[in-house]
């Protein structure tokens, strides 16, 4: 699975490296089919499942969780640990913003992009939830129990099995393959939004040996160093699990708890340092901004904190090492190796780095950083 992961990782950069109209072309056939398969199988699976579940059991019934089972009941605690796991997918909306150097009309295409991105994420995956919960028939054991370790293929295993127990495999593959064709290609644009975040940090020298990242290549058009470093990085979280499956889930929550604070950050600063001298675009929220942004800024820090509590007990409701939560480990290590570049005498940032480029600075001030 680990060579398959990196696989798709290569399949990545191929793509990538095409120009980047070539890219429009297929980022727009991608979003058609991500939106045309999951309608599909939304409907699929609710018209082929025998019995679908009542709408009780969908919109008021409470799964009674292991953790209740052995004595610990906190309903908040469970509902907190489970809406974590939905924020390791709330990523990606800010493309528009990543690649907008490389749009027109920037300051009204990017910011639309990614509030229509998120209505368009929030109205089709609430479609998709209501489909599976409706297709598995109130059978949530059987989700969570079923042929394989991955709830969702199993609701399709049971949408496609009939009322004597016959199983129609073309049926559930069918979903399967349609499902993972979808999250294949959110890969192509995962991977186009990690390496112009790269391509930036390297020209304002924000990353150690900016200078040997940095540059645009001269035939393609595009910032293939960034592209190529992308995906060593990214073929290296592939082989964590080789290693220890925690070790990978912590990777996994440092990466979330990363990139929410970099949503806040922002959005913190716009609204209270920068809240007088901050210039709007001609696409804002208007009146509504204020409002949104410290909703957001509190969502983001309360669920942050979230990702440092507890989540995985042995049969007798206590922590091993194996079930421990290392994301606090790792945080601090990522704040210490942080603080090492940022202070290190004569070399570290704080002596060097002379913050993001702008238009009217010399071109090559950013290729001297580091």
């Amino acid at each position: 699975m680990v060579a398959v992961a990196i696989g798709c990782l290569f399949s990545f950069v191929i793509k990538n490296m095409a120009k980047m109209e070539s890219q429009g072309w297929f980022n727009n056939g991608s979003a058609l089919y991500q939106l045309l398969s999951t309608i599909t199988i939304i409907v699929g699976i609710i018209a082929a499942a025998p019995e679908r579940s009542s709408s009780e059991f969908v919109w008021t019934s409470y799964y009674q969780s292991v953790y209740e089972k052995k004595g610990y009941d906190n309903r908040s605690y469970v509902l907190v640990i489970g809406m974590l796991t939905t924020l390791y997918g709330m990523s990606g909306y800010e493309a528009g913003s990543q690649v907008s150097e490389e749009t027109t009309d920037a300051q009204m295409s990017a910011p639309k992009s990614i509030v229509h991105g998120v209505l368009a994420a929030i109205a089709i995956g609430f479609a998709f939830f209501l489909g599976l919960l409706y297709a598995m028939d109130n059978n949530i054991d059987g989700a969570l129990n079923g042929v394989t370790s991955q709830p969702v293929v199993n609701i399709f295993d049971m949408a496609f099995t009939d009322s004597e127990g016959n199983r129609i495999l073309a049926g559930s593959m069918t979903m399967a393959i349609l499902l993972l064709i979808n999250v294949y290609l959110g890969g192509f644009s995962h991977m186009t939004v990690t390496s112009r975040i790269i391509f930036a940090m390297s020209r304002d020298g924000a990353l150690p040996g900016s200078k040997y990242i940095y540059g645009v290549n001269e035939r393609l058009g595009l910032p293939l160093k960034s592209i190529l470093m992308a995906f060593v990085i990214g073929s290296l979280m592939c082989l964590l699990p080789l290693i220890n499956d925690t070790a990978f889930d912590a990777i996994t929550g440092i990466s979330t708890i990363g990139y929410q604070f970099s949503y806040a950050l922002p959005i913190l600063l716009r609204l209270t340092t920068a809240r007088n001298t901050f210039k709007q675009g001609p696409y804002n929220l208007g009146r509504y901004s204020f409002v949104i942004g410290w909703t957001a800024v509190i969502f983001l820090i309360a669920t942050n904190i979230c990702f440092f509590l507890p989540s995985k007990y042995d049969e007798n409701f206590e922590q091993t090492i194996e079930d421990f939560n290392y994301t606090p480990a790792v945080v601090g290590g990522t704040f210490l190796i942080a603080a090492i570049f940022w202070f290190f005498p004569k070399y570290g940032a704080w002596y060097n780095y002379k913050g993001p480029a702008r238009p009217d600075d010399d071109e090559d001030s950013a290729e001297d950083v580091f």
